[in-house]
């Protein structure tokens, strides 16, 4: 026991978790099968049925709404990198010895800029709006709502599971298109969640 705590393999608390007992034949620690999982892992939410989330990107129809703002936004980012292009090249007519500050700096805030229009093209590819609008529950997802007791409680915890998820993937967010984009989510799911706990008080 004390060449594995010595050498590092196991730390302390992990070995006091897991150690049952110790070979002395093998020199070898037993560990517990229980010990092998984490204790602190969130319950698996049930199966079901019921699309409880769905955020991928769909297929672009012909004429959408979807379509009509993204290519917009695909236009706008791509007259920013235009302008950008053209700044980064102008930076060879200086001589190196003169302080172009003022050219870089615009250089890297178009840059931001057209980085913010790929944050806002994965957000209407992955929720259909633009950023900081408000999701629209889609009517055909009530109607599909199973009239199953047993099936909706299903559903139900599933997406609770769900959303608890996303309000800890939001908080440890480190952007705020990534942020924006659990907001919606949250926003959709508690939009479900109410479709959904409504029905089943009518059964």
């Amino acid at each position: 026991m004390e060449k594995y705590l010595r050498r590092g393999k196991i730390q302390q608390p992990e070995f006091d978790d897991f150690m049952v007992g110790y070979n002395e034949a093998t020199r070898q620690p037993f560990r517990s099968a229980q010990g092998s999982k984490s204790t602190n892992a969130d319950p698996k939410p049930p199966t079901t049925s019921v699309k409880t989330k769905e955020y991928a990107p769909t297929p672009i129809t012909p004429g959408s709404e979807k379509e009509r703002l993204l290519m917009g936004l695909k236009k706008e980012q791509a007259e920013v990198d235009t302008q950008k292009a053209l700044l980064s090249n102008s930076l060879q007519d200086y001589p190196t010895t003169t302080n172009v500050k003022d050219i870089t700096d615009r250089i890297l805030g178009l840059r931001e800029l057209w980085s913010s229009f790929s944050d806002k093209i994965i957000h209407v590819m992955e929720h259909g709006i633009l950023p900081n609008e408000a999701p629209i529950l889609d009517p055909e997802f009530e109607r599909a709502l199973p009239s199953d007791k047993f099936e909706l409680d299903k559903a139900i915890r599933n997406l609770r599971s769900n959303i608890s998820k996303w309000r800890k993937a939001f908080n440890a967010a480190k952007t705020e298109a990534k942020k924006q984009g659990y907001t919606t989510r949250l926003a959709h799911g508690e939009m479900k969640m109410d479709a959904m706990e409504t029905k089943f008080k009518s059964l």
